[in-house]
């Protein structure tokens, strides 16, 4: 009898095991890919000369050299602080395989393509850049996006489109993938950004502003022609982002606003939470233009916008630095 129940235990805690490891499964699954994760070229440069088994690099500038010599770079060279985004992902799994299969790498094709796609999840882009029949084509259900708008401000890239009032704001790259299972026909991306995270305790930048030191210019990465490896710069002004139409400017006037009375209502609330008096609130709302967080239109430049490139130019074959 005592056997019957301890086996009786021993099965309930592994249903219970099972149980939680699909919906740990269905939480990953269920990613919301409004946000894609920011990673740059270089950290992903530095990762596949581990796993490629190319040796050791002390920085992204020698990681990408090593991998530009035996041919794994974006078409356009690497460029260490672009985004990684699903059309760097399929250049790079281009070349990763025909420099395994032409003998530069010390590994087979298929071990190729098995550490490279353990490097790409590892790093948070589970991104499959293929779209044979032997994937079924699902398409995501993207959910709650004019929530995360409003109190995360706009991403960098995302493969939802973004509400209407941010639409000037991006350009769509079709680029057709899979992210975690489902298809995407493509994704959107900011024309112009330059954004400070933190990585593994290190503050880097994200950005497309590209300083040219020959011309001492600043100009912009087109998301849409980068992949292209030709006439990808362009000059930065505001009408090659749409900000000089009308729909443009009323759309940034309406995120203003909308930014302007969540702050108000936010402070309000926070006031009557702690009890301040009519006049406190007054002060309060009064001073909430200090406090908004403004996202109606990209970072123009500036004096230190272009911090954080090295050298401020592209490495590997293909590219420049």
């Amino acid at each position: 009898m005592r056997k019957a129940f301890a086996l009786l235990v021993i099965l309930g805690l592994v249903l219970m095991q099972s149980a939680v490891f699909a919906q740990s499964n269905e939480a990953v699954t269920k990613a919301s890919p409004v946000a894609q994760p920011l990673i740059r070229e270089g950290d992903l440069a530095i990762k596949l000369v581990e796993v490629l088994k190319l040796g050791k690099a002390k920085d992204e500038v020698q990681a990408e050299t090593m991998l530009g010599a035996v041919g794994v770079a974006p078409k356009n060279g690497w460029i260490a602080d672009y985004p990684v985004t699903p059309d760097v992902i399929g250049e790079l799994q281009k070349a990763v395989s025909v420099a395994a299969v032409s003998k530069r790498l010390l590994m087979g094709n298929e071990d190729a393509m098995k550490a490279f796609r353990t490097a790409t999840v590892e790093a948070g882009l589970p991104i499959i850049a293929e779209t044979g029949d032997n994937y079924q084509q699902t398409q995501y259900q993207c959910n709650a996006v004019d929530n995360y708008y409003s109190t995360e401000g706009p991403p960098v890239v995302t493969y939802c489109s973004p509400p209407p009032d941010y639409g000037y704001l991006y350009a769509w790259v079709p680029y057709p993938f899979f992210f975690d299972a489902f298809f995407f026909p493509g994704f959107f991306i900011l024309h112009d950004f330059h954004k400070v995270i933190i990585i593994d305790h290190r503050v880097v930048v994200v950005t497309n502003h590209f300083f040219d030191p020959k011309t001492k210019t600043v100009a912009l990465i087109d998301p849409v022609k980068r992949s292209t490896g030709k006439g990808f710069l362009t000059t930065m002004n505001k009408s090659h982002m749409g900000f000089a139409s009308s729909e443009a400017r009323r759309s940034a006037a309406s995120i203003r606003n909308r930014e302007q009375m969540a702050s108000l209502h936010s402070s309000m609330r926070a006031g009557n939470e702690r009890g301040m008096t009519s006049e406190s609130r007054g002060m309060s709302e009064g001073s909430f233009r200090s406090n908004e967080r403004s996202f109606s239109s990209p970072s123009m430049g500036g004096g230190s916008s272009f911090g954080g490139f090295h050298g401020g130019g592209f490495s590997g074959h293909g590219g420049r630095r």
